[in-house]
């Protein structure tokens, strides 16, 4: 694209989804879930741990989640 190039929204093909609210989405139990998964004190005595990344490690460095497990659920927590 060129800068300061006029785009006009008919030239512009874009799919829009719109998500749910997670207000009612998720149970008690689900959320209580979510924050056992990443509570540090857990965490510590299953000799797991956290990357920067948010990957969670086990106490030989083995991944046992992706980068950005702990930090998505972070974000979903901080919405409800």
């Amino acid at each position: 694209m060129r800068p300061n190039h006029e785009i006009h929204a008919e030239q512009v093909h874009q799919r829009v989804t719109i998500l749910p609210a997670l207000n009612g989405l998720l149970l008690p139990s689900d959320i209580e879930a979510l924050e056992d998964a990443i509570d540090e004190q857990k965490m510590v005595e299953r000799g797991w741990s956290v990357s920067v990344y948010g990957s969670v490690k086990d106490e030989y460095e083995r991944p046992l989640f992706k980068n950005g497990f702990v930090l998505a659920i972070q974000k979903v927590l901080s919405k409800i």
